[in-house]
């Protein structure tokens, strides 16, 4: 699940006469030869990517080296107080225009060097913080800012922009610092908990890093036993994007395994590598959101990649995996110095279907990943074939996708303000508060309606048991509602697809209870599917009724028609046709009176009275009208029309004095 090289390069080793340097922004490895003069050498983790090669004249011996974002400028720190940058030129190897630039506070010594834009680098020294912008045209650089500030060490996260200053007794007041727009933004300070003891009485630099975990920002700290040297557990302290908040102790990883020597972060996994068990434990913060305490959902064993064992031509690796000499940089870098050897730690999420036992944490854990969507969806189509779920755990995984989806589209149409409602762990977009500190969106994996009846409700309908297609509707039912309740269309075809499922399981009158309390949805295909039923069910006959003409339309006015005349009901019909004139449905006005001619008398003598107020437009059916009104006169004699008459009168006259 986890690899070792898959993308990796050699590099030279050190020696006399070379040093090495990573560059943190650029994820480069730089081989310095000479002090510059015999050469640099910049590669990055992937063999593809180009290789800077140049040379810079030997001034003494080199401190630090970093390359800007677009690699136009090096800075180069020979001295304790003063920066080189060189102009890197692309189409020479030897760059000889430098620019030194001294600190502009006295007595200030360098301790970092960190690339802000292309153009602009900050330089951390004893006395506090400086801010430099290269003028490309005048060939010199321009102080844009200073902030006197006191620290021991400190950590810089190129994607945010922010820097976290270390100082107090034990290194653990942590002041946050966003830098932006040629500006020094101070967030709240807050003091980091490393577990004090005789061993570990300060905070160290190497033990702590600031990680973006599903869209948040979190800084990282290692935490020691009281009793022992050990490491006891990995704190995440969330920095929220209000200025004034104070970052608090969000998640803490509880490893329960000594040996921990490094942590990478991998598509929002927390990854703690075990020394001495030559195993990797793997936490993912999203399965559990709202536990402070959190456990590994995996323990894995790191392999070498293919492109690993092709690099050495099949032999063995000069050192071991999880070796002591390794040097490890987040988020996924790993440096081994006495194997020349530069690689990345790769993860492959579709291989969790092994380890995982649990379905909820595997299909969490899937549903979370960038790259493992088909394999979830795999994975929810067999838990519900197999009937795994129970339907509070399916209602809560289809109310995660169906949440993320809702919140993409609010982050799509709406406005930046309404965007906030979406909040939490299924769409993760926060308050656009006013705050210099922005971070990258996380984009979560999408599982549209198609998607999801394709790949889970269509495959899981094959099987035949009757307690499957129970299951099924009631999996089909759960998804139509959670996405109701998010607030997204749903697609015709899964009201349709649950009709089918319900008539399978026989759940006859389940689903006429679903159609009476609108449950699903109306359609005119659903409606005549519906009729469909009634031979098996024969109130789903009225309720189809019903749904189509809940339309409100006149076709489907005469398409209830034209079904009610099939099976011989022509009062029914005329009852859904008194609404609109006849005459503007001539094809269903013949059809009704062909009908009337083989019906009885009490039905004939309806039909007349209704063609009395259909008598001023008879264009179309003038010809059957008339016919019909022929063979009237001799279905009832004189005596039993006027009975009639008389008896209708007497019921107009006895509605009239009803006081209602």
């Amino acid at each position: 699940m986890l690899q070792l090289g898959d993308e990796c390069v050699t590099f030279e080793k050190g020696s006399s006469l070379a040093e090495t340097f990573y560059d943190n922004l650029n994820e480069r490895i730089c081989t310095v030869r000479g002090n510059g003069a015999m050469g640099i050498c910049g590669k990055k983790v992937c063999a593809k990517d180009p290789v800077i090669s140049l040379r810079i004249r030997d001034l003494g011996r080199i401190h630090i080296i970093k390359f800007s974002k677009n690699d136009k400028y090096l800075a180069v720190q020979r001295h304790e107080n003063s920066v080189d940058i060189v102009v890197v030129d692309p189409n020479s190897q030897i760059s000889s225009h430098e620019v030194t630039q001294t600190c502009k506070m006295k007595s200030a010594k360098i301790k970092g060097i960190e690339w802000i834009t292309n153009n602009q680098f900050l330089l951390i020294t004893t006395q506090g913080l400086e801010l430099y912008q290269i003028e490309e045209r005048k060939h010199s650089i321009k102080l844009l800012k200073t902030l006197n500030s006191m620290q021991d060490w400190s950590v810089y996260h190129p994607a945010s922009s922010l820097l976290v200053l270390a100082s107090g007794p034990s290194h653990s007041q942590l002041q946050p610092i966003v830098i932006k727009g040629g500006q020094f933004h101070r967030l709240t300070r807050f003091e980091a908990d490393f577990g004090v003891s005789n061993a570990n009485t300060h905070l160290q630099e190497q033990n702590v890093s600031v990680e973006i975990l599903y869209g948040r920002l979190f800084l990282r700290t290692l935490r020691f036993s009281r009793r022992d040297s050990s490491v006891s557990d990995v704190a995440l302290y969330e920095i929220p994007s209000d200025p004034n908040a104070v970052p608090k102790l969000r998640y803490v990883l509880g490893l329960g395994l000594p040996g921990m020597f490094g942590v990478h972060v991998i598509d929002s996994l927390v990854i703690v590598h075990l020394q001495q068990q030559r195993r990797s434990l793997v936490f993912d913060i999203a399965i559990r959101p709202e536990e402070v305490n959190q456990w590994a959902v995996l323990e894995v064993e790191m392999t070498p990649a293919p492109a690993l064992l092709a690099l050495t031509g099949g032999l063995p690796l000069l050192s071991p995996l999880y070796s002591h000499s390794w040097v490890i940089f987040s988020p996924d870098i790993v440096i081994d110095p006495d194997a020349g050897l530069f690689s990345r730690v790769t993860l492959q999420p579709v291989r969790a279907v092994e380890r995982v036992k649990n379905t909820m944490s595997l299909l969490h854990f899937l549903f979370n990943r960038s790259g493992a969507k088909k394999a979830a969806l795999l994975q929810l189509c067999e838990a519900v074939m197999r009937r795994a779920l129970k339907q509070r755990e399916l209602s809560s995984i289809l109310d995660l996708i169906n949440g993320r989806l809702a919140a993409a589209a609010a982050a799509t149409d709406a406005a930046p303000a309404a965007r906030t409602a979406a909040t939490g762990w299924a769409g993760l977009y926060f308050e656009e508060a006013r705050t210099p500190l922005s971070l990258p969106s996380h984009s979560w994996p999408l599982v549209r309606q198609e998607e999801l009846q394709s790949h889970v409700l269509i495959p899981a309908s094959e099987k035949e048991e009757s307690e499957s297609k129970r299951y099924l509707a009631n999996a089909q039912l759960a998804y139509i509602r959670s996405l109701r309740k998010h607030g997204v269309e749903v697609d015709p075809y899964l009201n349709d697809s649950l009709v089918e499922t319900l008539v399978a399981a026989g759940e006859m009158s389940r689903l006429y209870q679903l159609v009476n309390y609108r449950t699903i949805g109306d359609s005119k295909p659903l409606a005549f599917l519906l009729l469909s039923y009634e031979a098996r069910y024969p109130p789903l006959f009225q309720a189809g009724v019903d749904m189509l003409m809940r339309s409100g339309s006149g076709a489907a006015a005469d398409e209830m028609a034209e079904v009610l005349l099939a099976k011989g009901h022509l009062v029914e019909a005329l009852r859904y046709l008194d609404t609109a004139a006849l005459s503007d449905r001539p094809s269903t006005a013949v059809r009704i009176l062909e009908s009337a001619l083989d019906s009885d008398r009490p039905i004939r003598h309806a039909l007349h009275n209704f063609m009395q107020y259909q008598r001023k437009s008879k264009n179309g059916f003038a010809d059957h009208l008339s016919l019909f009104e022929r063979d009237y006169k001799y279905l009832f004699s004189p005596k039993e029309l006027e009975e009639a008459e008389r008896a209708t009168a007497f019921a107009d006259a006895s509605l009239e004095v009803i006081d209602i």
